[in-house]
């Protein structure tokens, strides 16, 4: 079996500042841990079913694996991963020395593979539409026509549910029953002025059952996003 490899935001992370600390004192050797790096996700991509288990595996109840690779001198690293499907999440990266990742950034990290999940189910259906969808901030999605005159209307953002919001913002739940793409897809192309509207036409709320969050709801919304 093949495996598609995807590495979350925070395994990006880990990946940049370990790659930054070797720099700073090796480009040659921040170089070669890099291909190291990369020599792993092929290996992920053909086998990561058979890896191992990780240490971590034992406090939560995920299944977390874990692949090996070093550099030149022999240093070795760490990737802890999780299998969905065939889909391989890469979910952090760790370095020589390090501690192993906890239980609560491991729950967290897990959250962002679902919403990887939910978030390229909606942009592979929009994309096949004709339609645009692209991040435009952390877990900010933008939705819009391929014309430039009806961009940007809307973005939708995955929170455990869904959340559609204009740019005021004026942000609303979306029912779990209704159907993200066809909300994206009203919204887009209602006729009533090609300019981003302010708030969601009471049509559309009523057809899809939205409800808009008050001010503090919406405030505590966009804390998760920052």
């Amino acid at each position: 079996m093949s495996f598609t490899v995807r590495e979350l935001p925070r395994a990006k992370l880990d990946k940049r500042q370990i790659f930054e600390w070797i720099f700073e004192r090796s480009p040659q050797g921040a170089a070669a841990w890099l291909n190291a790096y990369d020599e792993m996700t092929a290996r992920l991509r053909s086998a990561a079913d058979r890896l191992a288990h990780a240490v971590e595996n034992e406090d939560v109840e995920l299944e977390i694996r874990q692949v090996l690779f070093r550099t030149r001198r022999g240093r070795i690293y760490r990737a802890v991963f999780h299998i969905v499907g065939r889909d391989v999440f890469i979910l952090r990266v760790r370095g020589p020395g390090q501690a192993p990742v906890g239980p609560t950034d491991l729950t967290g990290a897990f959250s962002e593979t679902k919403a990887s999940a939910q978030y390229e189910e909606v942009i592979r259906t929009l994309t096949a539409a004709g339609y645009r969808a692209q991040f435009h901030g952390p877990g900010q999605l933008v939705v819009c026509r391929r014309e430039p005159v009806l961009s940007g209307r809307i973005w939708i953002t995955w929170r455990g549910c869904w959340y559609i919001s204009t740019w005021t913002p004026a942000v609303y739940l979306v029912p779990d029953e209704t159907n993200i793409v066809g909300l994206c897809v009203a919204c887009v192309d209602d006729t009533r002025g090609a300019q981003p509207f302010h708030l969601i036409p009471e049509a559309i709320v009523q057809q899809f059952a939205l409800r808009r969050l008050d001010e503090l709801e919406t405030q505590l919304l966009l804390e998760t996003m920052s």
